[in-house]
């Protein structure tokens, strides 16, 4: 575990490298989260369809794509759930074993 004397050692052996450099702490920063977000940004590109990725390849940021998808696809389908929820109230154990039954039951609630 790391000493709070290690730790502002630490601190002041960054500083002292980035002073001498003349890279501010800043730059750095932004360079990575640049990167970062580019990173992000090309892995949903190339998870998702050509299709929707014509949608989102003018937007810059990651996060905001990830909010235009997630508000494009958080629709539920209502007439699915609705045909869902009525196989779950009537569904009945019957001559079934209780596994088989909550196997069942289960299966619909993931499907939910």
């Amino acid at each position: 575990m790391c000493t709070e004397n290690q730790s502002s050692v630490s601190k002041t052996k960054v500083n002292f490298l980035f002073k001498k450099k003349k890279i501010k702490v800043n730059l750095c920063y932004k360079k990575k989260s640049h990167s970062c977000n580019m990173l992000i940004h090309s892995w949903i590109m190339n998870s998702v369809e050509d299709s929707i990725a014509q949608c989102i390849i003018f937007l810059e940021n990651a996060i905001v794509v990830w909010n235009v998808l997630k508000e494009r696809f958080s629709q539920g389908d209502y007439i699915r759930i609705s045909e869902l929820q009525c196989k779950n109230f009537s569904l009945k154990q019957d001559s079934r074993c209780v596994s088989k039954f909550f196997t069942s039951l289960k299966f619909l609630w993931e499907e939910l």
